[in-house]
């Protein structure tokens, strides 16, 4: 940096004197990492001798880089420039700063300033690479893409080309709509050196981005007949094979890019998983790509990410017992990994091994400490299992390890809580507390319900699936039905409001009331919506209850027997349809 002024034309010799005192000072400061004190001595400095540039220009830097602590505005933003400018202008080859400053423009959205400073920099100094890519960056974001390659241009002569360097142009080309651009220097790049499948790669994914993918796929074909061994443009002919929905040419690739020795595990595990997506969008056959699956276990038998991925592709294929077996594999690796152990559980829930899931929750349980969410997790399995003591004692435990000051079995506030709980946390401990009253429901607590669901709406008054709840528990044991019907219509608020179950919720409550007829208006609404997503037994039986009630018996035998088709058990719906049987023949 340039030597500080030892007087000025604006301040005495005295001031002049304590301003570079003050600067000094503000160097120290900065170089032991005190920026607040550094910015307070630069500011003084510059107060006590206006044409000491330097203070000036750090004062100008500091106010920038504190510039989201200060929240500055834009006149105060372009005040800092403006500190810079004078001493970048007065010593206009100082690199440093003025390299400094030019960055500093650039991010004040300043290109014309940046592209003023890094120009003149550039050409006092021609072999610093640097300067030309802040310059070619200024360029380009004032919209001067042909001077920004001119530049690029520049900068390659002084490093040579390189398939980074050919990108970067090709990509503001392209911003321009400059194509026949971007080919020309794809072109020149592969002119260096015509075997480089990167290069030939690069080529292939120009032409793809400009959605031309028979030229995309003559490049990458090129790529791969100079690199046969190679999975990378096998990889970039994959993508080509599936945009153009040629599943067999697909598969193939995907073989024979598990079968390259340049891939490591990582990047195949990721292969397989980019297959799988498109098997899910594509509603493939969930079979189509088993034997990729066997490649990768043949050759990596004991790892347990491996059998982690073979693990959820099984599940995906619904094969249940192969997915088990897999899973367990991992965690005889990995016994220590929670995820593992949750994907069990998930595996044999999906098979409808509620049991099962339970057995590995509690084994897990002996073998890692568990999350809050697997606790959750089997506190929901011992609810279904019907343990609802062994449920609900999960349930506190959480309560506790959240907030251990509060107590489940009393009425909370927010008051109580401690203070530094995050919103997540809020949230958790509303949906455990929304849990609690159900199992409180099962176990004949008809208080706990109420002081649990109560608890669960003041820790979120937005729980929508607590406020259902408790507007059914509500119409059900004898409650307040307007209330029970003010707590339903808030669980229908914005996403909600096309729930099923909770339309039912409101439906029944207008039900009890004796609004027959809107109750029939909401409830077939919620029939028509589940018939989309399977069914639910007490929905179609309370559609048939409400058609009952208003007279429609037909229609209500028909809606009964849609419940039993889903839970033939029911032999009370059995009787529902007898009686009214009885007397549409009378």
């Amino acid at each position: 940096m340039a030597t500080a002024a030892s007087g000025s034309k604006g301040a005495g010799r005295a001031d002049a004197a304590k301003s570079r005192y003050y600067y000094y000072e503000g160097l120290r400061q900065e170089t032991e990492g005190n920026t607040d004190a550094a910015y307070e001595c630069f500011k003084r400095a510059w107060r006590l001798d206006t044409e000491n540039l330097e203070a000036g220009f750090k004062l100008g830097v500091l106010r920038g880089s504190l510039m989201t602590a200060n929240m500055q505005s834009g006149d105060s933003l372009r005040g800092s420039l403006a500190l810079m400018r004078r001493f970048v202008d007065a010593y206009p080859a100082e690199l440093y700063e003025g390299m400094q400053y030019g960055y500093a423009a650039t991010e004040a959205e300043d290109s014309m300033e940046s592209i003023r400073v890094m120009s003149r920099l550039a050409d006092e100094y021609p072999d610093r690479g640097m300067i030309l890519l802040l310059l070619s960056q200024a360029y380009h974001n004032s919209g001067h893409t042909p001077e920004a390659v001119e530049v690029m241009d520049r900068y390659e002569k002084l490093e040579g080309k390189s398939a980074a360097l050919s990108l970067h142009k090709m990509s503001m080309m392209l911003e321009s709509s400059d194509t026949a651009g971007a080919v020309r220097e794809a072109d020149r790049l592969i002119a260096t050196d015509p075997k480089n499948p990167d290069f030939l790669i690069l080529k292939g994914n120009l032409y793809d981005a400009v959605s031309k993918p028979d030229s995309a796929e003559y490049y990458y074909l090129a790529a791969e007949a100079v690199a046969p061994e190679s999975g990378t443009p096998k990889m970039a002919l994959m993508e080509t094979y599936h945009a153009k929905g040629d599943s067999a040419a697909y598969d193939r690739k995907a073989y024979e890019a598990l079968l390259t020795e340049d891939l490591d595990r990582d990047e195949k595990i990721q292969l397989l998983g980019m297959y799988m997506r498109h098997l899910i969008m594509d509603q493939s056959s969930a079979d189509r790509g088993a034997h990729l699956f066997d490649v990768l276990l043949q050759q990596y038998p004991h790892d347990w990410e491996v059998l982690e991925f073979a693990s959820r592709y099984a599940g995906y294929r619904k094969n249940y017992p192969q997915a088990e077996e897999y899973i367990g594999y991992a965690i005889d690796q990995n016994p220590t990994n929670e995820q593992l152990w949750r994907q069990k559980m998930y595996i044999q829930v999906s098979a409808d091994d509620a049991a099962g899931a339970l057995r590995t929750y509690e084994e897990a349980a002996t073998k890692i400490p568990l999350s809050r969410d697997l606790r959750v997790y089997g506190a929901m399995l011992m609810h279904q299992a019907k343990n609802y003591s062994k449920s609900l004692e999960i349930y506190r435990g959480v309560v506790a390890d959240i907030d251990s000051g509060l107590h489940a079995d009393t009425l909370m506030t927010l008051k109580d809580v401690r203070r530094d709980i995050s919103m997540e946390e809020l949230n958790m401990l509303s949906d455990v507390l929304s849990a609690m009253g159900d199992v409180a429901i099962n176990l004949g607590d008809t208080t706990g319900s109420y002081r649990n669901y109560t608890n669960a709406l003041e820790m979120n008054p937005d729980n929508a699936l607590a406020a259902n709840n408790f507007a059914y528990f509500s119409a059900m044991h004898g409650g307040d039905l307007d209330r029970a019907l003010q707590l339903s219509s808030r669980s229908l608020e914005g996403e909600n409001a096309n729930n099923p179950t909770y339309l039912d919720t409101y439906a029944w409550i207008l039900f009890l009331k004796g609004d027959y007829e809107k109750a029939r208006e909401v409830q077939a609404k919620a029939v028509e919506i589940m018939g989309d997503h399977g069914g639910d037994t007490e929905v179609y039986e309370h559609y048939g209850d409400i058609l009952d009630k208003t007279g429609d018996k037909a229609a209500a035998i028909e809606a009964w027997k849609k419940a039993l088709d889903i839970d033939d058990s029911r032999n009370d719906i059995r009787e529902k349809i007898k009686n009214a049987e009885k007397e549409t023949q009378q």
